[in-house]
C-alpha cells in the first residue's frame, strides 16, 4: 500500500479538530436560554441536513454531539454567534472564515480523496490553520498535537527549503556581478566615458534579490488567498430557482439553480412510480378540512419533528382551546395578545421553541396582508387563489428557517397538487438517480415524473412519506 504521509496527517489532524470542535459548539449551544441543543442544531443547519439529523437521533439513538460534522460547524456557529460565540472569541472576525477553510480540507481529504497524497502547500496551511483554530477555542493540548504532526512532517523540508533559497540568492548575486563587469567592460571599449555607469547607474535594470522567506511567509500568503476564495462564496447570493419556459410542460427541462434536469433525469422516478401508481390514495382523501388558522401551524410545528405523535395531539388541543380562532388574522390577534411570539407558543401550544415562535409568528405577519387585499373573498380562497400563483413560480417566504419544505408543506395544506420536499422525498428521488439531489432538485423532478405519467403528486408525496414513516416517525 502506497505512503501517503501528508493525507495521513491530515487525517489525524481532522479527527482532532472534529472531536474538539465538537465539544465547544455544544458546551456554547447549550447557553442558549429556552432551547434544547437539539432544536438548537436542527434550525441551524439546511433543511436536508436537519432532516437528516432529526432520522438519525430517532434511528441511531446516537447522541446529538456525535452528529454534528465539520460541514456543520460553519452554519452552527453563524446561526449563534451573536447569541454566544460573539463573546467567547472576542469578535474574531477570521475565526467564521477558518471554519469554512477547514470544511474545504475535509471534502478534499475525505469526500474527495487525491489519488496521490496531498499536495505540501496545501497540508502545510490546513495544518497551521487547524492548530490555530484549537488555540482560539482554548484547546492548547490539542493544539500542540497538531503542531507536532505538522513539524514532523515539514522539520526537514524547511530546513531544505531555507538552504536551498540561500543558494539561489548567492547565485543571483553572482549574476548581477558578472552582469555590471561586462556592461562596464562594454562601455569602455566603445571609448565614451559619458556612458560609463555611475556608482548609482552600474547596476543596470534595478533587480532585488529575493527575501529570505520566513517559516510561515508562504502560509500566511495562501490563507489570505483562500480566505478571500471562502469570503467571495459565502457573500455571493443565493441562487433563485425557476422554471424556464419549456419547464412548463416538461418536455425538455427544468432549471434548477444552475443544474439542469433534463428528461433523463425523470425517466427512472416516472418508471418507478408506475410501479405502486395502482396502491395510491385518492386527491380528494388527502384534503384537509382544518381552520386555516390550524393549518399555517400545522406548517411551522411539523418541521423536523415526528408529526402523530407531537404535531397532532397539540393541533387537536389548540381547535379544543381555542374554536373561536379559525382565520390567519385571528390567529395574527392571538399572538399580539402575548407579549412575545415565544409566549404563545408556550402557552397555547405546549412548546418551549423560541426560534419556531418566530418562525410562526413571521409566517403568520407575511400572510395576513394577503387575505387583507381580499376582503371580499373568503380567507381560505385567498390563501389557495396565492399559494397556487406562488408554487406555480416556485417562490416562497423568505423567512429564516421556513425553507423549500416548509412553504411546500403550506402548499399542500391550502390544496396545491405539490409535494414537500422532507428527506423522505429526497431519499426517494436520490436513490433512483445514484446521486445526492437538493430539495429543490427533488420537488421539480417528483413532479415533473407525476405529471409525465398523469398521477397526483401529493398522492405520491403522501404514499412515499408513509413508507418512509415506517422506519421514523418524522414528516
Amino acid at each position: 500500500m502506497d505512503v501517503l504521509p501528508n493525507q495521513e496527517a491530515l487525517n489525524k489532524a481532522l479527527n482532532i479538530y472534529r472531536a474538539s470542535m465538537r465539544s465547544f459548539i455544544i458546551f456554547h449551544l447549550k447557553q442558549i436560554p429556552g432551547m434544547n441543543v437539539e432544536d438548537v442544531i436542527i434550525d441551524s443547519v439546511g433543511d436536508w441536513r436537519a432532516d437528516e439529523i432529526y432520522q438519525s437521533l430517532i434511528e441511531s439513538g446516537r447522541d446529538i454531539e456525535s452528529m454534528i460534522d465539520i460541514n456543520d460547524f460553519p452554519h452552527l456557529v453563524n446561526r449563534n454567534w451573536e447569541e454566544v460565540f460573539e463573546r467567547t472569541l472576542n469578535d474574531d472576525k477570521t475565526f467564521r472564515n477558518q471554519l469554512w477553510l477547514i470544511v474545504e480540507c475535509r471534502n478534499a481529504t475525505w469526500a474527495h480523496p487525491p489519488k496521490g497524497d496531498a499536495e505540501s502547500e496545501s497540508t502545510r496551511v490546513h495544518l497551521f490553520l487547524i492548530a490555530d483554530l484549537l488555540g482560539k477555542i482554548k484547546r492548547p493540548d490539542k493544539k500542540r498535537e497538531v503542531e507536532i504532526i505538522r513539524d514532523n512532517l515539514f522539520a526537514d523540508d524547511t530546513a531544505e527549503r531555507l538552504a536551498a533559497t540561500e543558494e539561489r540568492l548567492k547565485e543571483v548575486e553572482a549574476e548581477n556581478a558578472e552582469y555590471k563587469r561586462l556592461l562596464s567592460a562594454t562601455l569602455e571599449k566603445k571609448g565614451d566615458p559619458a556612458k560609463r555607469p555611475t556608482q548609482d547607474s552600474d547596476r543596470g535594470p534595478e533587480r532585488k534579490p529575493p527575501q529570505k522567506p520566513s517559516k510561515t511567509g508562504k502560509i500566511e500568503e495562501l490563507l489570505t488567498s483562500l480566505t478571500a476564495s471562502v469570503e467571495q462564496k459565502t457573500q455571493a447570493k443565493p441562487l433563485k430557482t425557476e422554471k424556464s419556459e419549456s419547464a412548463n410542460t416538461l418536455k425538455d427541462r427544468v432549471e434548477v439553480g444552475r443544474k439542469v434536469v433534463t428528461e433523463a433525469d425523470i425517466d427512472p422516478i416516472a418508471t418507478e412510480i408506475k410501479k405502486f401508481a395502482s396502491n395510491l390514495p385518492s386527491p380528494e382523501s388527502l384534503v384537509n378540512s382544518n381552520p386555516p388558522a390550524v393549518r399555517v401551524i400545522d406548517c411551522v410545528l411539523s418541521l423536523n419533528k415526528p408529526y402523530k405523535t407531537f404535531v397532532v395531539p397539540r393541533l387537536k388541543a389548540f381547535m379544543s382551546n381555542r374554536p373561536e380562532i379559525q382565520q390567519v388574522s385571528e390567529l395574527a390577534n392571538l399572538m399580539d395578545n402575548y407579549p412575545t411570539p415565544h409566549a404563545f407558543v408556550q402557552q397555547e401550544l405546549n412548546y418551549n421553541h423560541e426560534n419556531r415562535a418566530r418562525v410562526l409568528h413571521e409566517v403568520v405577519t407575511f400572510l395576513v396582508p394577503i387575505v387583507q387585499q381580499t376582503p371580499t373573498i373568503p380567507e381560505e380562497e385567498a390563501l389557495k387563489k396565492w399559494v397556487a400563483q406562488a408554487q406555480s413560480q416556485i417562490d416562497r417566504l423568505d423567512i429564516n428557517g421556513f425553507g423549500p419544505a416548509g412553504f411546500q408543506y403550506l402548499c399542500m395544506l391550502f390544496g396545491v397538487d405539490t409535494t414537500k420536499p422532507d428527506i423522505h422525498i429526497i431519499r426517494f428521488v436520490s436513490g433512483l438517480l445514484n446521486r445526492n439531489v437538493s430539495d429543490l432538485e427533488a420537488h421539480v423532478l417528483l413532479e415533473a415524473a407525476c405529471e409525465r405519467i398523469g398521477v397526483s403528486v401529493r398522492a405520491v408525496d403522501n404514499l412515499i412519506w408513509k413508507r418512509g414513516e415506517q422506519g421514523s416517525k418524522s414528516r
